[in-house]
């Protein structure tokens, strides 16, 4: 038979308020409703009420408040939250307070009546658990670990100007007689974030730690070494830190980094306080389940879909299969981990289940810590694309020599190369080209591996010839510097070429990358190196136009007038679609006739293109290709290629929203949405009425800026999902504005030839 009591409704929205009261009659429960928080403990002074169901956020008080004074009287009352403000912060609050369970809103009848039993069942008689017995709690370390892949970083000052963090990681083990040595930077070495910190030569596999953070190392931890490595997995968050780092930008970092956060179900109390130890020390964020009924719930509530889950076999035995059963039902990217004895009776059931990894006793033998490197670290292998290459080859369209681009304060970078080190179609060279042509940047290259003596007189003099062409120059070069393969030095042009007499190297700066000198490829880097060298080459080379605009529109656009009635548009809706298709072209030779003399001309050619026809189709490629004296196909495959390229039409005005790391931790994806509703088309989609184009970018190269959009050559910046309306109102004005002139010019010509007849 169903347990019916006296419950207690308290939500400030009427109509919620009421639906719950009528429902749960229904049910044969008795039932009072207050509207008012206030009111309501005045009622909870003089009654006695065997439930509550309470709102999380009302105006005359809070659910949180309201449970603080709770639990001042009474420690026992259960609650039950309803809410569709389903907030961490709210989660943690409440969780510490003794709620049962949650209900989110919009609910159905029957998950109210549902919940509401279990909580009385549960409530009754021997069942009765005291509140702080129940639910999910936040078990967190006073400070949190912020982890990038497998390093992590916890602030110790947070004092403006002198950010230190430590530093470490969570690695697979290897075992001692298996390493063959171990090397880290020294004090007072500059890291960059995403390459490499430390790295452990071994004689079946070697383990590369990247750093967390950029910045400079004020402190190394002398106890780690290759003979002492056991540290870096016995307390590898605690005695095994490697580094302290004073931070160069630690609000980047953090944006950058991820807390990690994991679900503990487990109800046996001796194992309890051991398991949640145990994780809480391997830098994670512990929320304790005791109740596995709730399981799939709290995931829903805590937004965890992604998340990792740890069960615990001894707890709930085959109920926990069953549950994980449920879980994976509802979230099938969750990642379950069971915690098992070696004779749990349960095995089997478990094992049939969609687990991620069957542990045995884990925290035993460190194999923990090979579980969460898997669960949580993203798999980034080695990069074949210099595979085939002959390294010695020089032949033109393998390697680059240099790049330049322009910016929106007209200043021309130039990125000379040393050598080969950048592949054009592949590894680092691609990366690096996908950046800037995201980022809308208009770039030259010139191909041909190319070696310089930097510290010889023709370098020198090379170098010179290089500033005195451009505003900023920077020199790549792969060299043997004795450290971590892939760590990079960034140095002033003027110290290391050791000249005083005049001004050369005043504006070049040095990058000096690490080759991999324990591979028959220098280049052999993992991915996460390559990706780490393509941003901060990128940011080195933009650092000066953060508040860039798109220079290829403004180039194309170089010859209008410089009023504010669109001209050219005008001019252009008098021409029939032939002359305005001939005009484009005529244009289109004006500057293909310069880029197609330039090495490396191929790519800015079609950005004009373009620029020009909004798109790329078949007959402006092949005219492309034809001044060129190249294939179609060949000419077609680098449109292909690289993703800024679109061979489809596309809008007047084509917003782009930015989804750099930065961007779309303050916003971005919210803005794309909000586009995608206002415009009522996908990502790469065009409106209708042919007026916008939506698309994303991975990075603009205006972080500090974010989140950052663009409409053409316009930058919109720190953009909220409320500006977006006005946003794409004073677009559409304007192209009513132009629509509206042409049509007025229509009726003067109509009028015209009236008046002329």
């Amino acid at each position: 038979m169903d347990v019916k009591g006296k419950i207690l409704v308290v939500d400030d929205e009427e109509i919620v308020g009421n639906s719950c009261r009528r429902i749960l009659t229904q049910d044969g429960h008795e039932v009072t409703y207050h509207i008012s928080a206030i009111e309501a403990f005045k009622v909870l002074e003089r009654e006695i009420f065997d439930l509550i169901l309470l709102d999380i956020k009302m105006k005359e008080m809070s659910g949180v408040d309201f449970l603080k004074k709770l639990r001042k009287t009474s420690k026992d009352l259960p609650v039950i939250i309803i809410t569709g403000h389903a907030t961490e912060e709210n989660f943690y609050a409440t969780s510490q307070l003794g709620v049962f369970d949650y209900v989110r809103k919009p609910f159905s009848p029957h998950e109210l009546v549902e919940v509401i039993k279990k909580c009385l069942k549960s409530n009754r008689g021997s069942l009765f658990q005291t509140s702080s017995d129940r639910g999910m709690v936040s078990a967190t370390p006073q400070e949190e670990f912020h982890f990038l892949e497998e390093s992590w970083f916890q602030v110790v000052n947070a004092a403006n100007g002198n950010e230190e963090v430590r530093v470490g990681a969570i690695v697979p083990r290897i075992e001692k007689e298996n390493v063959i040595s171990f090397k880290m930077p020294t004090v007072g070495s500059q890291v960059y974030r995403g390459l490499p910190l430390a790295f452990i030569k071994g004689k079946k596999e070697d383990q590369v730690i990247h750093s967390p953070v950029s910045g400079k190392i004020v402190e190394v931890n002398k106890k780690i070494n290759k003979d002492s490595l056991h540290l870096l997995w016995e307390d590898p968050c605690g005695e095994g830190e490697l580094v302290r780092i004073k931070a160069d930008n630690l609000e980047s970092d953090l944006k950058e980094a991820k807390i990690r956060k994991v679900v503990l179900a487990i109800s046996d109390k001796q194992r309890l306080n051991e398991k949640r130890q145990q994780l809480t020390k391997l830098g994670l964020k512990v929320f304790v389940l005791k109740d596995i009924n709730i399981l799939t719930n709290s995931i829903s509530l805590m937004s965890f879909e992604n998340s990792v889950v740890f069960i615990d076999t001894l707890s709930y035995g085959a109920e926990g299969a069953t549950a994980i059963k449920r879980l994976n039902e509802e979230f099938p990217n969750i990642k379950v981990i069971v915690l098992a004895d070696a004779d749990s009776s349960c095995e089997e059931k478990y094992r049939s289940q969609k687990i991620f990894y069957y542990a045995v006793k884990p925290f035993a033998d460190k194999e923990i810590l090979d579980i969460l490197f898997n669960a949580f670290v993203s798999k980034k292998g080695k990069i074949e694309s210099y595979a085939n290459i002959n390294k010695d080859s020089k032949i033109t369209p393998q390697w680059i020599n240099k790049l330049a681009i322009t910016t929106n304060q007209k200043k021309k970078i130039t990125l000379l190369v040393n050598g080969s080190v950048l592949l054009h179609q592949g590894g680092l060279g691609q990366k690096l080209m996908e950046k800037f042509l995201e980022g809308q940047y208009l770039v030259e290259t010139s191909r041909g591996a190319e070696e310089i003596n930097y510290k010889s007189a023709e370098g020198r003099t090379k170098i010179s010839r290089e500033e005195a062409n451009c505003d900023q120059l920077l020199i790549l070069q792969l060299e043997d510097r004795k450290q971590i393969a892939g760590t990079l030095e960034v140095e002033e042009g003027k110290k290391i070429l050791h000249v005083a007499q005049d001004t050369t190297g005043e504006k070049t700066t040095l990058l000096t990358i690490q080759e991999n000198n324990l591979s028959s490829n220098p280049l052999d880097f993992d991915e996460r190196i390559l990706e780490g060298l393509a941003q901060k080459i990128f940011s080195e080379m933009v650092a000066s136009d953060q508040k860039r605009k798109a220079t290829v529109n403004a180039t194309v656009a170089s010859d209008k007038c410089s009023c504010t009635c669109s001209c050219e548009d005008q001019e252009m809706s008098d021409l029939t679609e032939t002359e305005k298709v001939n005009r484009l072209f005529k244009k289109l030779d004006e500057f293909l006739v310069e880029y197609k003399e330039k090495p490396g001309g191929l790519i800015p050619a079609l950005q004009v293109a373009q620029g020009l026809f909004g798109y790329l189709p078949k007959h402006v490629v092949k005219h492309v290709a034809s001044t060129f004296k190249k294939s179609y196909s060949e000419v077609a495959g680098v449109v292909s290629f690289y993703s800024f390229f679109t061979t489809v039409p596309k809008g007047k005005y084509i917003v782009r929203v930015c989804l750099g790391t930065a961007c779309y931790v303050r916003g971005g994806k919210q803005l794309v949405d909000e586009l995608q509703k206002q415009l009522k088309v996908e990502v790469g989609q065009t409106t209708e009425d042919k007026v916008f184009s939506l698309d994303v970018a991975r990075c603009f190269g205006a972080c500090g800026l974010a989140p950052v959009i663009t409409v053409n050559d316009v930058v919109h910046q720190r953009v909220k999902t409320s500006q977006i309306a006005a946003i794409l109102k004073e677009y559409r004005e304007k192209e009513e504005h132009v629509n509206e002139v042409a049509r007025e010019n229509a009726r003067e010509v109509a009028r015209e030839e009236v008046r002329g007849e």
